[in-house]
């Protein structure tokens, strides 16, 4: 099923919103880390709990990366390879510096800038 041009508004991330919204996710898992889970910073930290956190946070970073691909005019499956030790490094780098299709593709119209350049 195809979806009408006004759908597929937001399937489409751009560099700068990615790059922050990754930022703001840092900063949320260390504030609710500390906050959150009492024992993350001494000797014995609590498992369950930052398990629960580091998968809300990779799971947020996964559907930003998937509108990141989506300006690429790339499937969505291609996010996982962020979770790849070594690749994902390279792969995080692309979706930070590497711009996305200008024209409007599968995924909907180019996203609009937050700054005009």
């Amino acid at each position: 099923m195809e979806l009408a041009p006004e759908e597929k508004r937001g399937q489409r991330w751009g560099r700068l919103k990615y790059a922050l919204f990754c930022l703001l996710m840092f900063f949320i898992f260390i504030v609710a880390a500390r906050f959150m889970v009492p024992g993350m910073y001494k000797l014995e930290p609590d498992p369950v709990g930052y398990f629960t956190l580091s998968f809300i946070r990779d799971l947020a970073i996964a559907l930003a990366a998937i509108k990141r691909f989506h300006d690429f005019g790339k499937s969505g499956w291609f996010c996982l390879l962020v979770f790849i030790p070594g690749i994902g490094a390279l792969t995080s780098l692309v979706l930070f510096f590497i711009p996305g299709s200008r024209k409007t593709n599968q995924y909907g119209p180019k996203p609009a800038m937050l700054i005009d350049t």
